[in-house]
């Protein structure tokens, strides 16, 4: 690990990810590798924990849990580096485990998020372009989900189908009652 005078770490840490048996330098897609700082910050059952917590894997069943908690990858970020940009494709869903980020739509402010704090989970489902743009307001660390791991969860069990349509359903819901009453 690099530091710089401040005690930041400049240079990305080798970790590895997944459980795999050969060190690796990750970054989140389409990113260039030395804006991203590659850290296993928390253990297997802190991130169980964590994926848990994520009200759109309500209802699944522990190991569904653990297979995308084992999937998942941990990223840090600076100080107002962007985690996803409004139009880009998504492809992966994100927790903030550490700092805060703001929410951008169309350069306007819509919101702060705390750590717990899940963004981006439409993505998984379909892929689709961000609808907003999320920026660090501090340094922080967050969990990544991708796509490809969620889909092969999904695939796995039809449970998991049924537990995501009992989700959205109740989103769906909720969102129905703040428009309409």
């Amino acid at each position: 690990i690099v530091a710089n005078g401040a005690g930041r770490v400049t240079r990305p840490m080798w970790h590895l990810p997944n459980g795999a048996g050969t060190p690796c330098l990750s970054a989140p897609p389409g990113r260039p590798w030395n804006a991203y700082l590659c850290a296993m910050q928390h253990s297997l059952s802190d991130r169980t924990a964590i994926v848990a917590s994520i009200p759109m894997f309500a209802g699944l069943r522990k190991k569904d849990v653990s297979q995308l908690a084992r999937s998942a990858d941990e990223f840090s970020y600076e100080h107002r580096q962007p985690v996803v940009v409004q139009g880009e494709a998504g492809d992966a869903c994100y927790v903030i485990t550490d700092g805060t980020a703001a929410v951008y739509r169309n350069g306007r402010k819509v919101t702060d998020l705390a750590p717990g704090s899940v963004f981006g989970e439409m993505s998984l489902l379909d892929g689709g372009e961000r609808t907003a743009t999320v920026v660090m307001n501090s340094y922080g660390s967050l969990l990544r989900i991708s796509k490809s791991a969620f889909d092969k969860v999904l695939d796995s069990s039809p449970v998991v189908g049924k537990a995501l349509l009992r989700q959205l359903a109740a989103r769906l819901r909720e969102a129905d009652r703040a428009l309409y009453g």
